[in-house]
């Protein structure tokens, strides 16, 4: 299968103003920032993760490139224009966007990588930024910060998510910092380090409507959720660790999952909510999910 990559161009509007940034999770995805997966591979950080991966039945690239394309391809079917780092042979989870870099009302936060194979991603997401005209808002400093534990969950509200092995709480807390010198609000959210990122606990679904995993979740995110009267899903353990909750909005009740998630699948339909179901296993199998490989540069206003 072949998708045509378009290169990138400056992000204007049709009134040629700069085009970036969002206050939520769930308004409508317009621009959005990927990595073909050209050099994504499983490598065994264990013994243990190895028999795992022979259990899967291996690696396919040709399988793991094809699941990327669709990806795309249904991303531009929703009206999403995407655009794409060009990927760098010695970085191979490049593909997972979600982690170099997050996107706020202010400009790009480029991250920290924790793990030193993936330290050298941040040279892709600062030339994408800095050639698309988009600012960069902050480079933290603390310490590791990660992308997919900074969230801006609705208008409002950012979730800075620390394990103290990806993200550190230092560095946490000098996001959240930042951003109530913004005038918003930011709450920190501790988990174990097991689930390795925030969106592997929690991502909105829709403005009224979020995929959690309800027994692994601190008490203060689910607080938060029942305070702004959000409908928790419920994911269970299996469906988490095949990352379940790591799910994209779209916006406008429209979500992309995972063909192997059905109850939540179930759940969101139960809710009004259109599930565009994908084959996403070359990636769930190593730990990444669909809202790993979508970066949301720009989303409809929802404040």
């Amino acid at each position: 299968m072949n998708i045509e990559r378009a290169t990138t161009e400056r992000l204007v509007d049709h009134k040629g103003v700069l085009s970036w940034g969002l206050d939520s999770e769930y308004g409508p995805l317009k621009e959005a920032l990927l990595c073909p997966a050209d050099y994504f591979e499983w490598i065994p950080r264990s013994p243990s993760e190895k028999d795992r991966f022979d259990r899967a039945g291996g690696f396919d690239r040709e399988r793991a490139n094809d699941q990327h394309l669709i990806l795309v391809e249904t991303l531009r079917a929703a009206g999403v224009t995407c655009h794409f780092l060009e990927p760098d042979p010695v970085l191979p989870y490049q593909v997972f966007t979600r982690d170099s870099s997050s996107m706020t009302p202010w400009g790009a936060v480029i991250a920290q990588i924790a793990l030193p194979s993936r330290r050298g991603e941040y040279a892709g997401v600062v030339d994408f930024y800095t050639r698309s005209g988009i600012p960069i808002w902050r480079m933290p400093t603390a310490g590791h910060i990660e992308g997919a534990d900074v969230m801006v969950v609705w208008p409002g509200l950012i979730l800075v998510g620390y394990s103290g092995s990806r993200t550190q709480e230092a560095a946490a807390r000098q996001m959240a910092r930042w951003i109530e010198e913004k005038g918003w609000e930011a709450q920190l959210i501790p988990f174990d380090e097991f689930f390795i990122h925030l969106d592997v606990l929690l991502c909105m679904a829709s403005e009224r409507a979020a995929a959690v995993f309800v027994d692994g979740a601190p008490p203060i995110l689910l607080e938060l959720l029942e305070k702004r009267g959000i409908d928790i899903l419920p994911v269970g353990y299996h469906d988490v660790i095949n990352l379940g909750c790591n799910i994209l909005s779209l916006g406008d009740n429209r979500v992309i999952s995972t063909l192997g998630n059905q109850g939540l699948n179930s759940l969101l339909r139960g809710h009004n909510i259109d599930v565009f179901e994908l084959d996403y296993s070359m990636f769930t199998t190593h730990s990444g999910g669909i809202h790993c490989s979508v970066m949301a540069v720009r989303r409809d206003p929802m404040g």
